[in-house]
């Protein structure tokens, strides 16, 4: 995220940077690291519009790999979070398909982010 210790370091070779709504739950942990739970399917339910940004990079799969060890993802393996395909709406009516990094539980989490901001 723009401002965020690692973004210059992480997000180097972005096109574009644009602000995203994603269904899901925003949690924060006591470490303050914001955490992201989203739906098994597409039923709406009790999911909230999380906010956040969609990057788009020159070289998307070599960037990929660095955000996943930034991340702790590692494909095939034991994994802090998973990485995983949502519907991103961007301008409030185009919605594509992004990864994005997600947690399955809530055992870990310290506080539900009512408004789906971080920091809030």
């Amino acid at each position: 995220m723009r401002g965020c210790w690692n973004h210059d370091r992480f997000c180097r070779g972005v096109l574009s940077v644009e602000d995203a709504v994603v269904r899901g739950r925003l949690y924060e942990m006591p470490s303050g690291i914001p955490v992201l739970q989203v739906p098994e399917s597409a039923t709406a339910g009790d999911w909230a519009s999380v906010h956040g940004e969609l990057l788009t990079f020159d070289d998307h799969e070599f960037r990929l790999s660095a955000i996943d060890r930034l991340e702790g993802f590692h494909p095939g393996g034991p994994s802090l979070y998973r990485r995983v395909l949502v519907p991103v709406c961007i301008r409030q009516e185009v919605v594509l398909g992004a990864w994005a990094y997600a947690e399955e539980s809530e055992q870990r989490f310290h506080r539900l982010l009512l408004d789906g901001r971080w920091p809030s």
